[in-house]
C-alpha cells in the first residue's frame, strides 16, 4: 500500500496542477514514486542527492506550465495516478471485507464481543457448541462464521467465567491490506491504552507473519499468525487483565440491559475511556520516577 503522506502530496500537486520542476521535488521526497517509475523504466534516484535549489535550475528551463498537459511528461504522472487509483481500489476492498468481520467480532461502548459471547460471561456448552458448528440460529453470525472459515473458541476460569476468547482464521485469506484494515477497525472501537503491530514478509515480498497487541486495562487483544500441521492461520485472541470477574459481568449486565439506551453506552465508554486515562499517567509517573 502507498503511505498517506505521499498519496497526500500527489493529491496536492494534482489538485494545484503542478509544473515539472514541482513533480520532480514530489519524486525526490517520495522515494515509492521513484519506485512506481523505475519499475516502468524511468530512474530519477539521482533526484535523491538533489537540493531542492538545484532541482529548481535544473528542471526550470524545461517547464511548460501545468506537467498534466505536457504530453511526454504527463506519462509519468498518469503512471503514478493510476498507482494511486490501484491503491485506493484496494484499499477499499479491504474495508469491506473487515466490515464483513464485524459480525464476527464486534464493539459496544469499546467492549469486544464474539458471536454475542463476552469475557466475563457464563455460557452453556451448547451455545459454544453451536458457534463452532456455526448453526446458532442467527442467520448473520452462521453467514460471517462461514465465510471467514471462522472458529471460535473460549477458556474459562475456575468459576466457569469466559476467561479468554479466540478466533481462528485462515492465514490466506488475510493479506497485507486485510490485516492493516482489521488493526484500524479495531483501534477505531476499542479503547486502548497502547498498541504496536509488526508485518513480515519472506524473500518474495510476500506477506507471512503478523503480530498485533492492542491492550488496556480490563482487556488485551493479540492477532498472530502460526502455522500448525503445513496450515497457517491467523489468530484473534482477547484476553482479560483483571482477576476478578465481577467487573466483567457488571459491564456485561449493563449492555445486556433490556434498558440499554445511548446514555447507558456512552457513560460506559466513559468509564472505561477515564480508567485507560488513569492507567497511562500512573504508567509515566512511574517511568518519570525510575529514569526513564
Amino acid at each position: 500500500m502507498l503511505s498517506e503522506p505521499f498519496k497526500q502530496d500527489l493529491r496536492n500537486f494534482i489538485d494545484s496542477n503542478g509544473n515539472i520542476v514541482e513533480f520532480m521535488i514530489l519524486l525526490k521526497n517520495h522515494p515509492e514514486a521513484r519506485g512506481i517509475l523505475r519499475d516502468q523504466g524511468y530512474d530519477f534516484d539521482f533526484l535523491e542527492f538533489m537540493t531542492e535549489e538545484d532541482i529548481f535550475r535544473q528542471y526550470q528551463p524545461f517547464s511548460k506550465g501545468c506537467l498534466a498537459e505536457d504530453v511526454e511528461n504527463g506519462i509519468m504522472l498518469d503512471i503514478l495516478i493510476y498507482a494511486l487509483e490501484e491503491d485506493n481500489a484496494i484499499t477499499g476492498q479491504s474495508a469491506t471485507f473487515v466490515n464483513g468481520f464485524a459480525d464476527v467480532l464486534s464493539f459496544k461502548a469499546g467492549i469486544p464481543v464474539v458471536c454475542d459471547i463476552m469475557i466475563g460471561n457464563e455460557i452453556e456448552n451448547w451455545i459454544l457448541d453451536a458457534i463452532q458448528d456455526k448453526n446458532t440460529g442467527d442467520y448473520t453470525i452462521d453467514c460471517a462464521l462461514s465465510s471467514y472459515y471462522a472458529f471460535i473458541d473460549c477458556d474459562f476460569d475456575c468459576n466457569e467465567t469466559v476467561n479468554e476468547i479466540s478466533i481462528q482464521l485462515p492465514f490466506e485469506d488475510w493479506n497485507y491490506e486485510n490485516v492493516k484494515a482489521l488493526y484500524a477497525y479495531i483501534s477505531k472501537h476499542f479503547n486502548y491504552e497502547s498498541r504496536n503491530a509488526t508485518y513480515s514478509f519472506d524473500d518474495d515480498n510476500e506477506f507471512s507473519a503478523v503480530q498485533i497487541q492492542l491492550s488496556n486495562p480490563l482487556y488485551s487483544i493479540h492477532i498472530e499468525s502460526y502455522s500448525y500441521e503445513s496450515h497457517d492461520y491467523l489468530k484473534i485472541r482477547i484476553v482479560r487483565k483483571r482477576e476478578d470477574s465481577k467487573i466483567y459481568q457488571a459491564l456485561n449486565t449493563l449492555l445486556t440491559s433490556d434498558e440499554t439506551d445511548d446514555f447507558v453506552m456512552s457513560t460506559l465508554k466513559t468509564i472505561i475511556q477515564q480508567k485507560t486515562n488513569k492507567e497511562h499517567l500512573r504508567n509515566k509517573k512511574v517511568s518519570r520516577l525510575l529514569g526513564f
